[in-house]
């Protein structure tokens, strides 16, 4: 769609010749995002025998991320794990010592699965790998050396043949893209921004707001993930998105601006008002439970968020909270991480997505557990420099960055992706039609989300 059709579908009348100018030129340079973007044959789930006669053996996977164990059986071992490698002590009065457990491994160099057998002068060790009932490789050590206290043998217990792209189902099979939406802008421009919306559409008034919703629809978004810091900042504005979702078969939930909450009694009340709007149909769920994303979780403590969630669920409000945090101590009280910072996500390289991909289906499949929801974000640039000092910025370079954050989202094979963002002029993380960009950020959002919605399972 051109970005003139695209404009008159938000109906605010005729753009200047200057800036049809400058949209027509940027409008050419169109890069496409998930053509050649693969999911990487990189994870590998196995049984790991381990069966020794020495007093003490270490077992070392070297190269590879051990990110998932479930102890099978055991005798006469006592073993502690330290990253990729086990270290095994065979207990007093027993000849063998006895581990099995199924592993989930991560290896984005992949090449073949390479072990270290360490073990003390006397006895032997052998380790074994395992595919259900077929044996991948064994190493035995029974090496006595002068010349090496840790009388080593090294081996290859299977050939790069094992790397899958997945281990274990996914965590919803929808394959959403949700872009974040600020409901803040009233139609006027701004000396802050740093982006410049093409036709200055309101999320105040209604025609508007269907024609953003339509918009983002026809650029295969999902759904919108709104700003919210409660009924008397936001209501109004919301309840527009809402009812535009509801038009037009999109979804739509909120996004909580934690950093505004002065106590937990602001977060708890923000919570209980964004969830009288979960009988909306088009309200975002995961497993039957309204969504709410958070951002920046961490500005309140652990501690306070625990308690308000305990509160709603004691009056018969579940919610399933999805947190802007990479902290462990986060992971109890939601059911999926992602990240806001278009930083992250544009200079990492996907890399974190992709493991937290892995780990989480992974997981699932060795321990008949289900997996947890990831979501990787995306996002075109970052450049807030007229409200904030000294943050980093990260250009557009052409469409380039945007369409390299697309392609590690597509490689980290999440279930979600969310866009960082719709409409955030004050940072240039817009990917709405703009004086500066004209629709080339729509164009690409429509190729990449139209090749992550035709995936695979």
């Amino acid at each position: 769609m051109a970005l003139i059709a695209c404009v008159a579908m938000l109906g605010q009348g005729t753009l200047t010749a200057a800036d049809a100018a400058v949209i027509e030129r940027t409008s050419l340079l169109r890069p496409t995002a998930g053509d050649t973007a693969e999911v990487p044959r990189d994870t590998a789930a196995v049984r790991l025998e381990i069966t020794s006669t020495s007093d003490w053996t270490v077992v070392q996977l070297p190269g590879v991320e051990v990110i998932a164990v479930v102890p099978v059986s055991w005798s006469g071992v006592r073993a502690r794990r330290n990253g990729d490698n086990w270290a095994i002590r065979r207990t007093e009065g027993a000849e063998t010592a006895v581990l099995a457990m199924d592993i989930v491994l991560h290896a984005p160099a992949g090449g073949p699965l390479r072990v270290n057998v360490d073990k003390g002068w006397e006895g032997h060790t052998t380790v074994r790998a395992r595919d259900g009932d077929v044996v991948l490789g064994t190493v035995h050590n029974d090496v006595q050396s002068i010349h090496d206290d840790h009388n080593r043998r090294s081996g290859v217990l299977a050939d790069e043949a094992i790397w899958l792209s997945a281990v274990g189902d996914r965590a919803d099979d929808r394959s959403l893209v949700l872009a974040i939406h600020y409901p803040w802008f009233n139609g006027e421009p701004d000396d802050r921004f740093t982006q410049h919306p093409a036709q200055f559409p309101s999320t105040q008034r209604w025609r508007d707001v269907l024609g953003t919703t339509r918009l983002a629809r026809d650029a295969e978004v999902d759904g919108f993930v709104v700003s919210w810091a409660g009924e008397a900042s936001d209501g109004p504005s919301f309840d527009l998105a809402v009812h535009a979702a509801e038009r037009t078969g999109q979804l739509i939930t909120a996004y909580l601006e934690t950093p505004r909450a002065t106590s937990g009694d602001d977060l708890e009340q923000w919570l209980r008002e964004a969830l009288t709007r979960a009988d909306s149909p088009a309200w975002l769920h995961h497993d039957d439970v309204p969504v709410v994303f958070a951002y920046a979780v961490e500005a309140l403590p652990a501690e306070t968020w625990a308690s308000v969630l305990a509160r709603l669920r004691a009056d018969g409000l579940d919610v399933a909270l999805i947190g802007d945090s990479g902290s462990a101590a986060w992971k109890d009280l939601s059911v999926a991480e992602h990240r806001y910072s278009a930083v992250e996500a544009t200079l990492s390289g996907g890399g974190a997505a992709r493991a937290r991909t892995v780990r989480a289906r992974g997981l699932s499949a060795i321990s008949d557990t289900s997996p947890r929801l990831t979501v990787a974000t995306v996002a075109p640039g970052y450049d807030d420099h007229l409200v904030r000092d000294g943050s980093p910025r990260v250009t557009r370079d052409g469409g380039t960055t945007y369409v390299a954050s697309w392609d590690a989202a597509i490689r980290a094979d999440s279930d979600w992706v969310l866009v960082t963002s719709w409409n955030e002029w004050y940072e240039a993380t817009g990917i709405a039609p703009s004086i500066e960009h004209g629709d080339r950020e729509l164009s690409a959002t429509r190729s990449a989300a139209t090749a992550w919605h035709d995936r695979t399972p």
